[in-house]
């Protein structure tokens, strides 16, 4: 069988719990994975949503969803900056809250 495989996506069961979904899990997951790529001094990355489909499967449609799920929390801000003279969406995720909520997680799942 001739598969081609690209690299692989970690997925971790805590995240789907705790945020709401395999789909939230697979976007948050992704954008912590190329927040160590980001150059810009503010912490912030920018990842076309094509790119994003083309790594998860998840639809323009499915990050919007993800997207304003993790704004809504405070989890993740974005902001629009031109480049080339066209608006671009970037990217921030907080881990403090991130790892503040799944610090919750785990002591919930103790009780």
């Amino acid at each position: 069988m001739n598969i081609p495989f690209s690299k692989p996506i970690a997925f971790y069961p805590v995240f789907a719990r705790c945020f709401g979904g395999i789909n939230n899990a697979i976007y948050l997951q992704q954008l912590i994975y190329w927040s160590d790529e980001g150059k810009r001094e503010d912490g912030y990355i920018y990842k076309a949503k094509w790119e994003l489909e083309e790594e998860t499967t998840l639809t323009g449609e499915q990050q919007d969803k993800c997207r304003k799920y993790f704004e809504d929390r405070g989890l993740l801000t974005t902001k629009l900056l031109k480049v080339d003279g066209a608006p671009t969406l970037y990217y921030k995720v907080n881990f403090k809250a991130i790892e503040h909520q799944l610090q919750g997680e785990r002591n919930d799942g103790d009780r």
